[in-house]
Formats: structure tokens, sequence, C-alpha cells
């Protein structure tokens, strides 16, 4: 790997801090935290921790000579790793990889997750131990507090001592007091690691300069430590984008516009950030390019209808609970969530011309429900519920209006192609099929390959053919060490309530050709 590289991207996860490495006399690095481990052959290598906790090798002599001092001095008295330990087992690799969960549950889902089909290399009486050793974590409930795994009722504490400072902060900031809002929000985030909402509202301070000094570059790492401890936060990635524009970073805010659309609910703010970005006048032809293609990915042109984004003099901010920030916010208002917003189905199968089949608990079922179609995606439609599988996970709901899908009889086989079809106005992660790895991984379940980060729960999974073969399943947020991998319910798991609530229902033939994707 180039030092060009080195300089350029790599960010190091060093004990409880995340630093980049910035250089100085070119090309000196500097490094503070701890040390891995460092080789014993020339040219000497220090092993290092990636953010998303891979691992990486920098050489010595790239750093300065107060930073190898440093560096020597941390395995002074430990023997060297050799070459062979220094590249590391496929296990370590995995284990490292599957810490980062915020449960030991999901760590164990995960480990298994990276364990199916070929394991990775791994020896499968390694393998076996490993489980073992996280099945036993999640047997005793443990929760990951920071970079420490502890009992709930450790992580209970500091979310209880994080939530008291916030409570101090509230009544302060409806009195109109700001003046140890930076003080309070950076020790809630200290105390409770596991959340984000202290550095949340941190950076919804320094992007709109309440109570601190409006600075766009500390806004953007608030915002960034936020991602990293709850990836799903569809608000923040938002957020982040719109600071990644201000400091002209458009690749990254990109990227990051799309994994917001893929979080949110309802990522109409999200699609009208991206349709102003289309015409912003600092946009590269490329990027202008890449902008567009988003666009029509979360917002695709209807029949007969030309596609223009919609005006928006500038980017939007999200709300800690979604709504969109027009003007000066008042942050007073941070501190409360407001009402429940409309549930909508995330994803789904088109059983007949007047039923869906949703990913949904009981208890969530009560309420409205809105449906999205592929074929109209700007149009909510009133949806009814007309049955839940608590088992499954699943409600049946009816919506006129809609375009069926044909359904398999039983999933594809080990080996098999299968393409994640992605809600209306989610992107979707990447073109091409992927591939069936495993079955039975979980308890009702298989494993498939994906060219993307995680689907949502729900979108609808297809075969070589066309024909539905079963739903996204919940996924652990992990970084996966290989090509990402995520679970999914097969067809036949869901075809006993089916056949309960439409006995007429019935699987579509095999087809005698396969589609191409694109159809």
């Amino acid at each position: 790997m180039s030092r060009a590289l080195i300089r350029g991207c790599w960010l190091v996860a060093l004990g409880l801090f995340t630093q980049r490495l910035l250089p100085a006399a070119e090309p000196v690095w500097e490094l503070r935290g701890k040390v891995v481990a460092v080789g014993e052959e020339q040219p000497r290598l220090v092993e290092l921790r990636l953010a998303e906790g891979s691992m990486v090798r920098v050489p010595l002599g790239a750093f300065s000579a107060a930073s190898q001092a440093a560096i020597m001095a941390a395995v002074d008295g430990k023997k060297p790793m050799a070459k062979r330990e220094l590249e590391g087992s496929p296990l370590a690799s995995i284990e490292e990889s599957v810490a980062q969960c915020k449960t030991a549950e999901d760590a164990l889902r995960a480990l298994k997750l990276c364990l199916a089909g070929d394991s990775g290399g791994v020896p499968p009486a390694d393998a076996a131990a490993a489980v073992e050793r996280w099945e036993a974590r999640a047997q005793r409930g443990e929760v990951r507090l920071g970079k420490e795994w502890v009992s709930p009722a450790v992580a209970a504490e500091a979310a209880e001592a994080g939530d008291e400072l916030l409570k101090k902060l509230a009544t302060m900031a409806s009195l109109g007091n700001l003046k140890l809002m930076r003080d309070y929000l950076e020790k809630a985030s200290r105390v409770d690691p596991n959340s984000s909402r202290a550095d949340f509202l941190l950076g919804m301070a320094t992007a709109f300069g309440i109570g601190m000094r409006q600075d766009s570059d500390k806004a953007t790492k608030f915002f960034a430590e936020v991602v990293e401890r709850e990836p799903e936060n569809g608000q923040a990635w938002n957020n982040l984008a719109v600071c990644e524009v201000n400091g002209r970073r458009f690749d990254d805010a990109l990227t990051h516009f799309a994994n917001a659309a893929r979080c949110l609910e309802n990522p109409q703010v999200v699609i009208a950030n991206v349709g102003a970005m289309v015409g912003y006048n600092a946009l590269s032809t490329k990027q202008a390019e890449a902008f567009t293609a988003l666009y029509d990915q979360l917002a695709p042109p209807q029949p007969g209808q030309r596609q223009v984004p919609p005006p928006q003099s500038r980017l939007v901010f999200l709300s800690p609970f979604g709504q969109p920030l027009s003007g000066q916010p008042n942050f007073s208002d941070f501190f409360g969530a407001p009402v429940a917003p409309i549930e909508r189905a995330r994803g789904g199968i088109v059983i007949t011309k007047d039923m869906v089949l949703v990913p949904a608990t009981e208890s969530k079922s009560g309420g409205s429900w809105m449906v999205r179609s592929a074929a109209e995606p700007m149009i909510d439609r009133p949806a009814q519920v007309v049955a839940n599988s608590e088992g499954l996970g699943l409600t049946l709901l009816r919506c006129d209006g809609l375009t069926t899908q044909p359904l398999a009889a039983t999933a594809a086989a080990v080996g098999s192609e299968v393409m994640v079809v992605p809600p209306p106005g989610r992107p979707r992660a990447a073109d091409g099929p992927g591939t069936v790895v495993a079955v039975e991984v979980l308890p009702g379940s298989f494993v498939y390959s994906t060219n993307g980060a995680n689907d949502v729960v729900g979108a609808t999974l297809l075969d070589a053919g066309g024909r539905v073969i079963g739903l996204t399943a919940a996924t652990p947020t992990f970084p996966q060490p290989r090509a990402p991998r995520a679970f999914g319910t097969p067809i036949e798991r869901i075809w006993p309530f089916l056949k309960e609530n439409l006995p007429d229902l019935k699987p579509s033939a095999p087809p005698v050709a396969a589609k191409a994707w694109e159809k």
C-alpha cells in the first residue's frame, strides 16, 4: 500500500479515541494512542486497528522520531510479533469485527453470519470454540459500553448518568441559559459512550452557532461520531452530508446522503437535498452526474413525466427526531420527542392486487398505515391490518391498487443468485445479484452475500427468474471483514401464514429461463 494512500484516508482507532493520522514533515506521521504490535522483519511494520475494526500495517519509518520511540516503548519487554503472526488469523479478524456490535447477542449472530458456508477459512474446531465464547457472553446478557463488555446493569448506570446530565441541560436550555452547554454535552458523551444524543446536539450547536462558535468542521466531526456509534441514524447521516458539502467534500456527501436515504423512514428531505445538489455550481461534471444518478434512484421518473428536482435555496438539516430545520432552530426543542409519525411499511411483498405482506410486530400494527409502491414511489396509499404473525414478525395489510409479484414455493438453493429489491425511495447498494451462502444458520433463516451495506428489513429477495424467494431479515450492524452478508427469511417459512389467510393463493411455476437482472 502506498504512503500516499496511508496519508490520505486511514482513520485509526487507538484506545478509546479515534484519531486521523496527520502528516508532519512530509512524509512523517504522528501517532497518538495504543499500538497493537510491531513486526520483526525489515521494513518493520506497525499493526494498527482501523476505526471500523479491521487491521492495517504501517511502516515504522513513516512515523516521526518521537512517535517511533512511543511505539517501541509500547511493545518494550514484549516479544515482537513474527511475520506469520502479524498477518493475523481469519478468526481474530472476524472476532474483532463482531465485537463492534452493541450486544453480545448481536455479536453471536454476526459471528454465525461470518462463519456460514465456507467459514472464512476458520478451522471448524476454532469456529466452534468462538461460538461457545460468544454464546456464554450472550447468555449473561453482556452489552458493549464503549470498548468494554459489561453487564446490562453497568450500561444502565452509564445511560442514567448521561440522561441526568441531558435533563439538567434541557432545563437550562428552556430558560435560555446555554453557558454550560458544551461542558454538559461533552461530559454526557464521555459517561455514556453508547449514546449518540450528546454528540448529535454538539453537532447541531456547532453547525448553527448555538451557545458556541459556529464551526462546520467541528460539526462534521460530531456527526461522524454519531454515525460511528449509531450506523443506522439517518438524521445524522443527512446532517453529516450537509456539513461535508459546506466543506466541499462532495464525494463523501454523496455517499452519506445515500446512507441517510437508506436509514430514514421518510427520506423526502434527503431527496430534496440531493436534488438541490444536482445544480450545485461547485461540482465537477462527474460529481454532478453522480448526484443526478442518486436522485433518479431516490425519486424515479414517472412514465410520461419529466423529473425535475424541487427548487431549494439551501440544504436542510434534520432534528434528532427527523423534523426538517429551516432557519435558526430553538435548541430547547431538541430535548423532547414530538408525536410519533404515521408508521410506514419499510418493505414487503405484494401478494395479491389488494394484499401486501410487511415486516411488523403485532404491537406496531394498531395505528394508521401507509404503503408506497414501486410503481408510484411518491404516493402514499392507506392500508388496513388484516392479520399478524407474531412468530414471524409479519403483518398482512389490505391496500388497493398494487401490482402483484410472482412467489416461489421455496427459497433458492445454496450457490443460487439472489437480488435485493429495496423499498421505494431507498437507493440500491450495488447493481448485480448476490449469492445464497448457507441455509438454517439461524432457525428459519438463510445467509446471502450482498455487494452493499446491510439491507433494510423487509426488502424483497428475488431469484434469477424474478420470483420472490423471501424477505431480508434483521442483520447486526458491524464492519464485516469480507464481502458483506445478510440474513433472509425464506419464502417457505412465510407460506403457512399466507395459506392461513389466503387459502387460494398458489406459488408461481419455475421460469423457463433466467431474466436479465435489469428487468
